[in-house]
């Protein structure tokens, strides 16, 4: 922008040259209001459907500069092709009507009285052309979906919990897990989820985990419905419920497998999504923000399912916050998280048919979006893995697709080590093997009951 202060917005050249900002159709898209002489605006994205029409041709692109504090309301305007501003050069604006649009290079604001005269220019700093790719896309393209469940057994008050309040507790629980396995189906093929438990003392020796095996074993995965509720109830008898819950260990948990399973080359592509339930009893607020910022860096959609109605506050501000998620200057790069309530949820409807759909509406309506925005990001195509460059057709742009890794010490160690060990003893065979067996034995041994204790 140069002289050009207020606002402005791009539109068709179909529509004529308003007095407000309200009478203008087929409005593309509308930028901040500013008082600056001159500035650079923010970035924007249209659909290509609005520059080059249904019918692939190019549209006359009408730029229009307006005031908001002047009552003539236009500073002025330029039309242009698409064509003209991919070129980058410099478009002066003018007041005129859109018939003149073709000489743009003699806009004048012809209100002035001495004749007509110039009063700044746009320029477009860059253009890219990209495809946009819809949830659809990736799913034909050969995108799984990978579902994880996280279930909360800690009390806020334990000494004022009745019978009741266990009970309802465990019909909630049965709902939500029916509702979620049952419709969710026809995406997990294999019909296995990954179930955890967290906020309790567990068996043996009755320390505290927020990161175990639901089934108290040591394998986390369940198989369908049944599996999911058998493997809670016998949580449910067993365990000693913490008074708080620490959240940011789960996350971090699903959140570096996905990150893992998304870096490894020429594997095909897993989205991920967590679904915690929990009843609000919440400890570690910053650790868990800054857990869900570091998830949106990983192919994770994370959904908060909250039981009850009290106590959910902190819950659904972070889970409602997306983007503007951010701690000691680390910000989150993607929205991944998402809020229900399924008590209020089953309240509000009168039969089991509508809670279903209600609820399932509320908890999954943004996974879709969240999971092709990634892939956007990371500019990975439908049918590419993580590891292949994208090169759009039309405009000739290679971008290669960026790769992320989680900062995660213990695996930093063992891949600097694997890679000493094949520098040093690239030809001494048994010493890598040796290496290599000791890892696992390791590996074999931490894979206890808990995945991870907070002594």
């Amino acid at each position: 922008m140069g002289k050009i202060g207020g606002l402005w917005v791009i539109s068709f050249s179909s529509c004529q040259c308003p007095k407000t900002l309200g009478k203008i159709d087929n409005m593309l898209y509308r930028s901040e209001p500013t008082k600056q002489p001159k500035l650079l605006r923010r970035p924007f994205t249209v659909q290509s459907d609005g520059l080059y029409g249904t019918d692939g041709l190019d549209s006359q692109i009408e730029i229009v500069c307006i005031s908001e504090e002047e009552k003539e309301g236009v500073i002025g305007q330029a039309v242009v092709s698409m064509e003209v501003a991919k070129s980058m050069e410099p478009i002066p604006v003018g007041y005129c009507r859109a018939d003149l649009a073709v000489e743009i290079e003699q806009i004048f604001n012809e209100s002035y009285k001495q004749g007509r005269k110039p009063i700044g220019e746009v320029r477009i700093c860059r253009y890219q052309q990209l495809r946009v790719c819809s949830f659809l896309d990736y799913l034909r393209g050969g995108t799984s979906l990978k579902f994880a469940i996280a279930i909360d057994f800690s009390i806020r008050d334990p000494a004022n919990v009745t019978h009741n309040d266990y009970q309802q507790y465990s019909n909630d629980i049965e709902f939500v897990v029916r509702c979620l396995a049952d419709t969710l189906e026809p995406f997990n093929p294999t019909n296995s989820w990954p179930s955890y438990g967290f906020g309790a003392k567990i068996p043996p020796h009755y320390r505290d985990s927020n990161n175990f095996c639901l089934s108290l074993d040591v394998d986390a995965t369940c198989q369908g419905v049944n599996g999911i509720l058998n493997a809670f109830g016998k949580s449910y008898q067993n365990v000693h419920p913490l008074q708080g819950a620490k959240f940011a260990q789960i996350i971090y948990h699903l959140a570096k497998q996905a990150q893992n399973n998304f870096n490894r080359a020429n594997e095909p592509l897993n989205y991920y999504v967590l679904f915690i339930i929990t009843r609000g009893s919440i400890e570690d607020l910053k650790e868990t923000v800054q857990a869900a910022i570091f998830a949106s860096k990983a192919p994770i959609s994370i959904v908060f399912v909250g039981v009850g109605c009290e106590g959910l506050d902190e819950i659904e501000r972070m889970g409602n916050a997306g983007k503007r998620l951010e701690f000691q200057g680390r910000k989150s790069e993607r929205d991944n998280l998402q809020f229900v309530n399924a008590t209020k949820t089953r309240l509000e409807c009168d039969n089991y048919a509508d809670m279903s759909t209600v609820f399932l509406e509320k908890s999954l309506q943004q996974v879709p979006w969240q999971c092709s925005t990634f892939y956007m990001q990371n500019h990975v195509l439908p049918g590419k893995s993580s590891s292949e460059s994208v090169e759009t057709s039309s405009g000739g742009l290679t971008v290669a697709s960026s790769s992320r890794r989680p900062s995660s010490a213990h695996g930093q160690m063992e891949e600097e080590e694997e890679a000493r060990m094949r520098t040093t003893s690239s030809s001494s065979g048994p010493a890598l093997d040796h290496f290599r067996s000791r890892r696992n034995r390791l590996s074999t041994e931490m894979r206890s009951m808990t995945l991870d204790d907070s002594r």
